[in-house]
């Protein structure tokens, strides 16, 4: 109802009275908005964003940027193919916008699996997002970046059968 149809946007969502609040977004898309993803928003920006997956081929990757400062923003976007090959692409992302890397641009990430990293000039907020099924994505996720490594992480869910598996 803010923006239209038709418009990409980054959101930012504030507390008008002080109270801490927990932020996801959920968006859907084909026949009847069928698929669909869903995904926590980050508490603030950073000049660094880890991502453990990512691939080309079947499933199409993209890493969203967004630029909260009143200046533009240059960011590094660095990706680690398995056989240990980089590619790395440098964005300048406007003031207050975003801007997306489509990883089909760069022919050395063709039908690879990838780790991705983000380093930006200034704080920025980076997301990955995987879809498959062309021409219209049949389906896919999304993940907010880990601002810094650890030696210790938790994931809440996980399962496997003839239904669903955890990879």
């Amino acid at each position: 109802d803010f923006v239209g149809m038709g418009k990409a946007f980054a959101i930012e969502v504030r507390s008008t009275d002080a109270v801490p609040l927990a932020v996801e977004r959920t968006m859907r898309w084909g026949p009847g908005f069928a698929s669909g993803h869903s995904g926590s928003a980050v508490s603030s920006p950073s000049t660094t964003w880890y991502f453990a997956e990512g691939s080309q081929g079947y499933f199409d990757t993209f890493v969203l940027l967004a630029n909260p400062n009143a200046t533009p923003t240059l960011a590094n976007v660095s990706f680690m193919t398995e056989s240990g090959q980089t590619v790395t692409h440098v964005v300048t992302i406007p003031a207050r916008a975003r801007e997306t890397v489509w990883t089909r641009q760069f022919p050395q990430l063709t039908n690879r699996s990838f780790s991705i990293t983000v380093t930006g000039n200034a704080p920025l907020v980076a997301e990955r997002a995987v879809y498959f099924g062309q021409p219209t994505w049949k389906g896919g996720h999304v993940s907010s970046g880990a601002p810094t490594l650890a030696q210790r992480w938790f994931c809440p869910e996980g399962a496997t059968g003839p239904y669903l598996d955890t990879y």
